[in-house]
């Protein structure tokens, strides 16, 4: 039968019970609460770590009453209940070699194995702090008006947040790749107070200003590129610059005909076009114009490449993600009006019939 601090009294197993402190008389359940803060006020870590220095020299072992003697000078009820906190709480320098009842014995662990352990609690602790400081990034960003929210582009600067914010984000489309992108997610949300849904990370996102309110969560899901690296705008660049034509020798001047393109008034790029001639017997001649993007082009480069990754240009209600970077698509490879343009045509007459 035990009591505890607020008088209780409670029938336990003998296995529920870890350690007895020795020597203590006339105990009353009042004496708990100042008993443990005493306690609690004497703990000092190092004192562990220069018995174990001292212990392993010796390659000797201990109980927790020759503990308290060797670091405390003290085998008295609380100096020993405070020997037995510091050596039941320890993960770095002692083991449990064997427990007799209710008094274990504890040895000193190898020098090599404690470096690793103390190294593991170190990365730990950074790792933890990183996590912290994360957490309260969000919590800043969250609090900042729409205006000065800090840019998507920021989260992805230092690598430890890329990969907490790429978890989060992979969390709120349903795409997680591994556990570990699930697990990094669900801390991140629990860290918040927020409920573990991927519509708890989304709206987490966009209140910290790394997605926009109206996200288009399908152009994350099938990973849609919506922009161009530097490298590949900075060859684009080149190719406008350039002035070569590898075709020179086969253009015909088609400059006398006139050419319709079938499109809105705000359209920047013109991808195809048509004329048409009647021909002396009443036949019409129909010639189909096509912006030659393959003489900007050449095969394996770095911006063919790029947009046979992308496969097709990408045109929605609120924005267009073009297969080429844009000036590239709407100056090289556009039909201008009033330009010399470069194009592939084909020529189709028509009977009356319809052949």
């Amino acid at each position: 039968m035990v009591s505890d601090q607020n008088g209780v009294t409670t029938s336990i197993k003998p296995q529920q019970i870890t350690f007895i402190v020795p020597g203590v008389k006339n105990f009353n359940h009042m004496d708990i609460s100042d008993f443990i803060q005493k306690a609690q006020n004497n703990l000092d870590p190092s004192l562990l770590e220069f018995a174990w220095v001292e212990l392993l020299e010796k390659n000797q072992s201990v109980t927790v009453e020759e503990l308290a003697e060797m670091i405390f000078g003290s085998v008295e009820p609380l100096e020993s209940y405070c020997a037995h906190l510091l050596l039941s709480k320890d993960e770095i320098y002692f083991a449990v070699l064997e427990t007799k009842g209710y008094i274990s014995v504890y040895g000193p662990r190898p020098a090599m194995q404690v470096e690793e352990l103390l190294r593991r609690k170190l990365a730990k602790e950074v790792a933890e702090k990183e996590f912290r400081e994360f957490v309260q990034l969000l919590k800043s960003a969250k609090s900042m008006p729409s205006h000065a929210k800090p840019p998507k582009s920021s989260w992805e600067v230092k690598e430890k947040i890329r990969h907490r914010i790429k978890s989060l984000e992979a969390y709120a489309i349903d795409m997680c790749e591994n556990d570990d992108q699930k697990k990094t997610a669900g801390m991140i949300m629990k860290a918040m107070g927020l409920t573990k849904t991927s519509t708890s990370a989304l709206n987490l996102l966009i209140d910290v200003g790394y997605f926009a309110v109206h996200v288009n969560l399908d152009l994350l899901k099938f990973n849609i590129r919506t922009d161009h690296s530097d490298e590949v705008m900075s060859a684009a660049e080149s190719l406008l610059l350039e002035s070569t034509d590898p075709d020179e020798v086969d253009r015909i001047d088609l400059t006398d005909l006139k050419v319709y393109a079938i499109d809105v008034d705000e359209a920047d790029e013109l991808d195809d076009a048509l004329s048409a001639t009647r021909l002396q017997d009443g036949r019409i001649k129909v010639w189909i114009h096509v912006a030659d993007a393959a003489s900007l082009v050449q095969p394996g480069s770095i911006i063919d490449r790029e947009a046979m990754k992308r496969g097709t240009s990408v045109f929605l209600p609120t924005a267009t993600y073009p297969m080429f970077p844009e000036k590239l698509a709407m100056d090289g490879m556009s039909l201008k009006q009033g330009k010399l343009c470069k194009a592939v045509t084909v020529s189709v007459v028509l009977h009356s019939d319809g052949r």
